[in-house]
Protein backbone atom coordinates (compact mmCIF):
# COMPACT_ATOMS: atom_id res chain seq x y z
CA UNK A 1 0.00 0.00 0.00
CA UNK A 2 1.16 3.31 -0.59
CA UNK A 3 0.30 6.95 0.53
CA UNK A 4 -0.57 10.28 -1.48
CA UNK A 5 -0.36 13.28 0.39
CA UNK A 6 -3.18 15.16 -0.46
CA UNK A 7 -4.73 18.41 0.82
CA UNK A 8 -8.31 18.07 2.25
CA UNK A 9 -9.62 21.11 4.22
CA UNK A 10 -10.48 20.56 7.95
CA UNK A 11 -12.81 22.74 9.65
CA UNK A 12 -13.88 20.44 12.46
CA UNK A 13 -11.04 20.87 14.44
CA UNK A 14 -9.96 19.20 17.19
CA UNK A 15 -9.21 21.54 20.33
CA UNK A 16 -7.01 21.51 23.48
CA UNK A 17 -7.08 23.86 26.04
CA UNK A 18 -3.53 24.00 26.02
CA UNK A 19 -3.02 26.46 29.25
CA UNK A 20 -3.92 25.63 32.81
CA UNK A 21 -5.58 29.40 32.99
CA UNK A 22 -8.13 27.89 31.05
CA UNK A 23 -9.67 26.71 33.82
CA UNK A 24 -8.86 28.68 36.33
CA UNK A 25 -12.28 30.18 37.06
CA UNK A 26 -14.13 26.67 36.62
CA UNK A 27 -11.33 23.84 39.06
CA UNK A 28 -8.15 24.89 39.73
CA UNK A 29 -5.44 22.58 39.64
CA UNK A 30 -4.33 20.13 42.63
CA UNK A 31 -1.04 21.69 45.11
CA UNK A 32 1.30 19.88 46.90
CA UNK A 33 3.46 17.26 46.33
CA UNK A 34 2.59 14.39 44.16
CA UNK A 35 -1.53 14.37 44.56
CA UNK A 36 -1.69 17.20 46.15
CA UNK A 37 -4.74 16.25 48.09
CA UNK A 38 -3.35 17.95 50.96
CA UNK A 39 -3.85 20.97 49.66
CA UNK A 40 -7.18 23.10 49.03
CA UNK A 41 -8.61 23.79 45.81
CA UNK A 42 -7.61 27.75 44.71
CA UNK A 43 -10.46 30.49 45.18
CA UNK A 44 -12.51 31.48 42.27
CA UNK A 45 -9.84 33.42 39.86
CA UNK A 46 -7.27 32.38 41.25
CA UNK A 47 -4.60 30.03 39.60
CA UNK A 48 -3.19 27.16 41.90
CA UNK A 49 0.39 27.40 43.08
CA UNK A 50 3.14 24.93 43.37
CA UNK A 51 4.10 25.22 47.23
CA UNK A 52 8.47 26.07 46.89
CA UNK A 53 10.32 23.22 46.50
CA UNK A 54 6.93 20.73 45.34
CA UNK A 55 5.03 19.71 42.81
CA UNK A 56 1.58 20.21 41.03
CA UNK A 57 -0.24 17.88 39.28
CA UNK A 58 -2.86 18.62 36.55
CA UNK A 59 -5.40 16.37 35.33
CA UNK A 60 -5.99 16.03 31.60
CA UNK A 61 -9.29 15.09 30.36
CA UNK A 62 -9.46 13.84 26.56
CA UNK A 63 -10.18 10.94 24.17
CA UNK A 64 -9.62 10.01 21.15
CA UNK A 65 -8.17 6.53 18.85
CA UNK A 66 -4.81 4.54 20.67
CA UNK A 67 -2.57 7.23 17.58
CA UNK A 68 -3.79 9.99 20.37
CA UNK A 69 -3.40 8.24 23.69
CA UNK A 70 0.69 7.25 22.43
CA UNK A 71 0.81 11.56 21.18
CA UNK A 72 -0.23 12.31 24.42
CA UNK A 73 1.76 9.97 26.56
CA UNK A 74 4.85 10.99 24.50
CA UNK A 75 3.90 14.63 24.66
CA UNK A 76 3.58 13.95 29.01
CA UNK A 77 7.00 12.41 29.13
CA UNK A 78 8.67 14.82 27.12
CA UNK A 79 7.30 17.81 29.58
CA UNK A 80 8.20 16.37 32.54
CA UNK A 81 11.29 15.66 31.65
CA UNK A 82 11.77 18.97 30.99
CA UNK A 83 10.85 21.00 34.26
CA UNK A 84 9.87 19.12 37.73
CA UNK A 85 7.11 21.59 38.93
CA UNK A 86 4.37 20.58 37.17
CA UNK A 87 2.98 16.63 36.86
CA UNK A 88 0.48 15.83 34.34
CA UNK A 89 -2.34 12.93 35.49
CA UNK A 90 -3.40 11.98 32.34
CA UNK A 91 -7.61 10.80 31.90
CA UNK A 92 -8.70 9.03 29.04
CA UNK A 93 -12.48 9.30 28.02
CA UNK A 94 -12.90 6.51 25.84
CA UNK A 95 -13.81 7.92 22.26
CA UNK A 96 -17.67 7.99 21.96
CA UNK A 97 -18.14 7.07 25.78
CA UNK A 98 -17.74 9.73 27.49
CA UNK A 99 -16.89 12.91 26.38
CA UNK A 100 -20.07 14.42 26.95
CA UNK A 101 -20.65 13.43 30.39
CA UNK A 102 -17.16 14.63 30.92
CA UNK A 103 -18.68 18.38 29.87
CA UNK A 104 -21.67 17.74 31.65
CA UNK A 105 -19.81 17.66 34.61
CA UNK A 106 -17.55 20.70 33.91
CA UNK A 107 -20.91 23.19 32.82
CA UNK A 108 -22.93 21.63 36.23
CA UNK A 109 -19.50 22.46 37.56
CA UNK A 110 -19.35 26.34 37.04
CA UNK A 111 -23.42 26.64 37.35
CA UNK A 112 -23.07 24.99 41.03
CA UNK A 113 -19.75 27.78 41.88
CA UNK A 114 -17.86 24.39 42.41
CA UNK A 115 -14.31 25.14 42.00
CA UNK A 116 -12.46 21.29 43.08
CA UNK A 117 -13.69 19.44 39.96
CA UNK A 118 -10.49 17.46 38.94
CA UNK A 119 -10.44 18.27 35.58
CA UNK A 120 -7.92 21.26 34.79
CA UNK A 121 -7.43 20.82 31.09
CA UNK A 122 -9.95 19.08 28.84
CA UNK A 123 -9.56 18.02 25.34
CA UNK A 124 -12.46 19.99 23.40
CA UNK A 125 -14.17 19.84 20.15
CA UNK A 126 -15.19 22.40 17.99
CA UNK A 127 -18.92 22.10 18.12
CA UNK A 128 -20.90 21.07 21.24
CA UNK A 129 -18.42 21.95 23.59
CA UNK A 130 -17.68 25.45 22.30
CA UNK A 131 -21.37 25.83 22.26
CA UNK A 132 -21.37 25.40 25.67
CA UNK A 133 -19.16 27.46 26.42
CA UNK A 134 -21.16 30.51 24.62
CA UNK A 135 -23.93 29.65 26.69
CA UNK A 136 -21.87 28.63 30.24
CA UNK A 137 -18.80 30.76 29.80
CA UNK A 138 -17.00 27.71 31.60
CA UNK A 139 -13.28 28.34 29.22
CA UNK A 140 -11.35 31.51 30.26
CA UNK A 141 -9.99 33.50 27.08
CA UNK A 142 -6.77 32.90 26.45
CA UNK A 143 -4.15 35.62 26.36
CA UNK A 144 -0.45 35.73 25.28
CA UNK A 145 0.80 37.75 28.02
CA UNK A 146 -0.19 34.43 30.14
CA UNK A 147 0.79 32.25 27.54
CA UNK A 148 3.18 33.69 24.86
CA UNK A 149 3.71 30.36 22.75
CA UNK A 150 -0.11 32.00 21.84
CA UNK A 151 1.63 34.00 19.55
CA UNK A 152 3.21 30.93 17.17
CA UNK A 153 -0.47 29.98 16.58
CA UNK A 154 -2.54 30.77 12.91
CA UNK A 155 -4.58 34.08 14.03
CA UNK A 156 -7.63 33.18 11.94
CA UNK A 157 -7.70 29.81 13.84
CA UNK A 158 -7.44 31.63 16.81
CA UNK A 159 -10.23 33.67 15.71
CA UNK A 160 -12.22 30.61 14.68
CA UNK A 161 -12.20 29.13 18.35
CA UNK A 162 -13.05 32.69 19.75
CA UNK A 163 -9.64 32.25 21.68
CA UNK A 164 -11.32 30.01 23.93
CA UNK A 165 -9.01 26.70 22.92
CA UNK A 166 -5.73 26.14 21.56
CA UNK A 167 -6.73 23.82 18.04
CA UNK A 168 -4.13 21.14 17.22
CA UNK A 169 -3.76 18.36 15.31
CA UNK A 170 0.01 16.31 14.75
CA UNK A 171 -1.58 14.29 11.63
CA UNK A 172 -3.02 15.36 8.59
CA UNK A 173 -6.01 13.89 6.27
CA UNK A 174 -4.44 12.27 3.11
CA UNK A 175 -5.20 9.78 0.34
CA UNK A 176 -4.41 6.44 1.44
CA UNK A 177 -4.58 3.54 -1.88
CA UNK A 178 -3.60 0.58 -3.10
CA UNK A 179 -0.33 0.95 -5.21
CA UNK A 180 -1.17 -1.93 -6.93
CA UNK A 181 -4.16 -1.03 -7.82
CA UNK A 182 -4.01 2.42 -8.50
CA UNK A 183 -0.70 3.02 -10.10
CA UNK A 184 -0.97 6.67 -11.10
CA UNK A 185 -3.16 8.11 -7.94
CA UNK A 186 -5.48 11.35 -8.42
CA UNK A 187 -3.34 14.90 -7.50
CA UNK A 188 -6.39 16.91 -7.78
CA UNK A 189 -9.60 17.08 -5.98
CA UNK A 190 -11.40 16.91 -9.27
CA UNK A 191 -9.09 13.87 -10.27
CA UNK A 192 -9.97 12.24 -7.23
CA UNK A 193 -13.63 12.73 -8.26
CA UNK A 194 -12.96 11.57 -11.70
CA UNK A 195 -11.55 8.40 -10.69
CA UNK A 196 -14.47 7.55 -8.18
CA UNK A 197 -17.17 7.90 -10.86
CA UNK A 198 -14.69 5.62 -12.74
CA UNK A 199 -13.88 3.12 -10.26
CA UNK A 200 -17.65 2.42 -8.91
CA UNK A 201 -17.32 0.88 -5.16
CA UNK A 202 -13.20 1.15 -5.10
CA UNK A 203 -13.71 4.31 -2.86
CA UNK A 204 -14.97 4.90 0.82
CA UNK A 205 -15.57 7.12 3.16
CA UNK A 206 -16.38 6.78 6.74
CA UNK A 207 -19.31 8.56 8.41
CA UNK A 208 -18.24 11.56 9.23
CA UNK A 209 -19.85 11.72 12.43
CA UNK A 210 -17.69 8.98 13.98
CA UNK A 211 -14.59 10.28 12.53
CA UNK A 212 -12.77 13.39 10.86
CA UNK A 213 -11.48 11.60 8.05
CA UNK A 214 -14.54 10.84 6.78
CA UNK A 215 -15.32 14.45 7.96
CA UNK A 216 -12.72 16.01 6.35
CA UNK A 217 -13.67 14.71 2.87
CA UNK A 218 -17.20 15.91 3.32
CA UNK A 219 -16.31 19.60 4.63
CA UNK A 220 -13.94 19.22 1.69
CA UNK A 221 -16.38 19.09 -0.59
CA UNK A 222 -18.77 21.36 1.01
CA UNK A 223 -16.34 24.19 0.69
CA UNK A 224 -15.06 23.00 -2.91
CA UNK A 225 -16.61 26.02 -4.63
CA UNK A 226 -16.28 28.48 -2.30
CA UNK A 227 -13.58 31.17 -1.70
CA UNK A 228 -10.44 29.83 1.22
CA UNK A 229 -11.49 32.16 3.48
CA UNK A 230 -15.10 30.85 3.80
CA UNK A 231 -13.89 28.04 5.73
CA UNK A 232 -12.97 30.24 8.99
CA UNK A 233 -16.77 32.08 8.61
CA UNK A 234 -18.79 31.01 11.72
CA UNK A 235 -21.76 32.64 10.46
CA UNK A 236 -24.92 29.79 10.31
CA UNK A 237 -25.82 32.08 6.98
CA UNK A 238 -22.74 30.15 5.01
CA UNK A 239 -24.47 26.96 4.93
CA UNK A 240 -26.97 28.31 2.77
CA UNK A 241 -23.73 28.65 -0.13
CA UNK A 242 -23.27 24.51 1.07
CA UNK A 243 -25.86 23.22 -2.12
CA UNK A 244 -22.92 23.10 -4.73
CA UNK A 245 -21.25 20.58 -2.44
CA UNK A 246 -24.11 18.74 -1.30
CA UNK A 247 -24.83 18.41 -5.05
CA UNK A 248 -21.30 16.66 -5.35
CA UNK A 249 -21.96 14.22 -2.60
CA UNK A 250 -24.94 13.00 -3.74
CA UNK A 251 -23.39 12.55 -7.09
CA UNK A 252 -20.48 10.63 -5.83
CA UNK A 253 -23.23 8.31 -3.03
CA UNK A 254 -24.07 5.92 -5.91
CA UNK A 255 -20.30 5.54 -6.67
CA UNK A 256 -18.99 4.95 -3.12
CA UNK A 257 -18.82 1.86 -1.58
CA UNK A 258 -21.63 -0.63 -2.04
CA UNK A 259 -23.51 2.42 -3.78
CA UNK A 260 -23.58 4.73 -0.44
CA UNK A 261 -22.84 2.72 2.27
CA UNK A 262 -20.15 4.26 5.23
CA UNK A 263 -18.18 2.40 7.90
CA UNK A 264 -17.83 3.55 11.46
CA UNK A 265 -15.01 5.48 12.26
CA UNK A 266 -11.79 6.40 10.83
CA UNK A 267 -10.37 2.79 11.34
CA UNK A 268 -13.21 1.18 9.35
CA UNK A 269 -12.36 2.51 6.31
CA UNK A 270 -8.61 1.45 7.22
CA UNK A 271 -9.97 -1.86 7.31
CA UNK A 272 -11.76 -2.04 4.05
CA UNK A 273 -8.79 -0.80 2.44
CA UNK A 274 -6.13 -3.40 4.33
CA UNK A 275 -8.58 -6.56 3.20
CA UNK A 276 -8.97 -5.32 -0.48
CA UNK A 277 -12.59 -4.41 -0.27
CA UNK A 278 -11.76 -0.45 -1.92
CA UNK A 279 -8.87 0.69 -3.37
CA UNK A 280 -8.39 4.32 -1.61
CA UNK A 281 -10.01 6.60 1.19
CA UNK A 282 -9.21 9.58 2.94
CA UNK A 283 -7.37 8.64 6.19
CA UNK A 284 -5.29 10.15 9.17
CA UNK A 285 -1.49 10.20 8.09
CA UNK A 286 -0.45 8.84 11.59
CA UNK A 287 -3.03 5.84 11.12
CA UNK A 288 -1.95 5.07 7.64
CA UNK A 289 1.46 4.84 7.91
CA UNK A 290 0.68 2.91 11.46
CA UNK A 291 -1.01 0.66 9.32
CA UNK A 292 2.17 -0.27 6.93
CA UNK A 293 4.15 -0.35 9.45
CA UNK A 294 2.38 -3.13 10.46
CA UNK A 295 2.60 -4.80 7.43
CA UNK A 296 -1.67 -4.40 7.17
Amino acid sequence: MSIHFGGFKHKGKSFVLASLSAFTLLAGCSAGSGSGSNSAAPAKNETAAAPSGGTTEISFYFSGSQNVQELWKHLKDLYEKKQDKVKVKLVYIPSGQGEQATMNRIVAAKKAGNNTIDVDLYEANGGSDLAADKKDNVFEQLDEKKIPNLNLMNPANMKDAGYKVVPYRSSSVLLAYNSAKVPAPPKTLDELYDWIHKHPGRFAYNDPATGGSGASFVITALYKSLPEAAIHNEDKGIEQEWGPGFELLKSLSKDMYQQGVYPKKNQGTLDLLANGEVDMIPAWSDMALEQINKKL
